[in-house]
């Protein structure tokens, strides 16, 4: 398709007039979009968008075709034709189809009115530069021809207008910037370069530098819809962010446009047109801004209630979180830590999290901080005494993990319970499993245990063990009386 685009356009250079101009030209821009059509339905090619826009370099072609046509059958170059019908509409499946690739729908099926505002300022920028200039005026000066003739002429300003307002939207967004949208935007890029150079330009025909304009372009278009869209690199979202707002304040600029343009004429504006346009570009940016403040208002609301709702869990909660930083520092407030520890009212936010510990125990939990810290979504499982403000001890269990780094956290995350209770029962088992339930003397387990350790300790000792039996007198009555057992 390149080496075929190159030869015919070489073609074109070589013999712009006559038959050979004519065939040259039209191959390129109707076969650029019959490639486009044929190609952009396939898998992996840009489905929505991208058929549009092939629909719409068809038209294009098919308008061409037409336009030649017409021009050999009645040797001059008309007015308006049918031409004109498939030209405009592909101006508008082209422009339909760059919003389908951005994306005209957010939230599912909700739609994107903040882009068609600052498309709609843009419009009203490139439109009101256009005027200022005189061109447009010029197209409804001329009275040889009728009304519906100066529509339709009229009609290829205002609609370049709205595609180079989608063309502006396109280059502030991160989803063309790939080989193949850029392809593309270059592709719409030489077509409206052509069309303004033909507005501007004294001349009734078009010379050969807009013909390749238009005929690259349709040829960039065809090739950026009929390849497989690339890998967009991710972009910086603060950038993006400031080049969307300054996108929506741009439109202000377009009285200093006019004043200057007119200043550079040594005309004068009218004001009355000066002051419409002021007024409507004021009421687009107002409701764009007011939107903004509308969705920043709703997105603060829905942040504050979901603070209030996990800081409901939290209150309600019998654990307690807290953040540990890497200097062993309590990063956040965790009211539920206090009331274990029987300091209510007091802030954990800055404190040692290893003065909460007994001393004890310091140095193994702060091993077990440093290694957690070398592991990411790592669950470490442990257990610690600490002692309260009225000078108990309890015990708690805790659960320590070193989240992402993609999170954002700043720290290892532990969640803690009190197992105070679990402990006692654990010692009540324990003493239960080795004493006598009766008399709360050491019962036969225990003697086993040890004799077993004494056993062990004299074969390393190599010191002999004693044993001393002791007979209490009167106790076979016992004994007999409740039970061996």
């Amino acid at each position: 398709m390149v080496a075929m685009v190159i030869v015919l356009s070489g073609l074109h250079v070589w013999r712009p007039d006559g038959l050979l101009g004519d065939v040259s030209y039209d191959a390129v821009t109707l076969g650029a979009g019959v490639v486009a059509w044929r190609w952009s339905g396939r898998p992996g090619r840009r489905r929505s968008g991208g058929r549009l826009i092939a629909a719409g370099l068809v038209l294009s072609g098919v308008g061409d075709v037409c336009y030649s046509v017409i021009e050999r059958a009645t040797g001059a170059q008309p007015d308006i034709s049918v031409a004109d019908v498939f030209y405009l509409s592909s101006y508008v499946l082209i422009a339909a189809g760059i919003l389908g690739l951005l994306g005209v729908r957010r939230d599912g099926e909700r739609f994107d009115v903040e882009l068609m505002l600052d498309m709609g300022s843009f419009v009203i920028l490139s439109i009101t530069c256009i005027a200022a200039t005189g061109r447009v005026g010029a197209i409804f000066d001329d009275s040889s021809v009728s009304t519906l003739v100066h529509l339709v002429w009229a009609a290829y300003p205002i609609l370049d207008a709205a595609l180079l307002a989608v063309v502006v939207k396109a280059m502030f967004s991160r989803r063309l910037w790939t080989t193949s949208g850029l392809a593309l935007l270059a592709g719409v890029g030489g077509w409206l370069g052509s069309d303004l150079a033909a507005l501007w330009s004294n001349d009734d025909g078009t010379s050969v530098v807009m013909n390749l304009g238009w005929m690259l372009g349709a040829a960039l278009m065809a090739g950026a819809v009929s390849s497989k869209p690339g890998h967009r690199s991710d972009q910086s979202a603060r950038h993006w962010s400031r080049a969307r707002v300054l996108m929506s304040l741009a439109p202000l600029a377009v009285p200093g446009v006019v004043e200057v343009w007119s200043s550079r004429d040594g005309n004068h504006p009218n004001s009355i047109l000066l002051l419409v346009v002021t007024a409507c570009l004021i009421a687009l940016a107002f409701v764009r801004e007011a939107r903004l403040v509308t969705a920043r208002h709703a997105q603060d609301l829905a942040l504050h209630k979901r603070e209030n709702y996990w800081r409901a869990l939290a209150g309600n909660s019998a654990d307690a979180v807290i953040v540990v930083d890497g200097n062993g520092m309590i990063t956040n407030d965790a009211p539920q830590l206090v009331e274990m520890l029987g300091k209510p009212g007091a802030g954990t936010m800055g404190t040692d999290a290893l003065e909460l510990i007994e001393p004890l125990e310091r140095q193994r939990i702060r091993a077990s901080l440093d290694w957690i810290r070398t592991t990411e979504n790592v669950v470490a499982d442990g257990e610690f005494s600490a002692q309260l403000a009225d000078g108990s001890i309890r015990w708690f269990g805790l659960r320590a993990v070193n989240p992402a780094l993609g999170l954002d956290i700043g720290g290892v995350i532990i969640n803690i319970h009190d197992i105070t209770d679990r402990k006692r029962a654990e010692t009540d088992l324990t003493h239960l499993a080795f004493h006598d339930a009766l008399t709360g003397l050491a019962n036969r387990s225990l003697f086993h245990d040890r004799v077993e350790h004494a056993v062990q300790r004299s074969a390393r000792s190599g010191a002999d063990v004693a044993l001393l039996y002791v007979d209490v007198d009167g106790f076979k009555a016992v004994n007999d009386t409740y039970g061996h057992s």
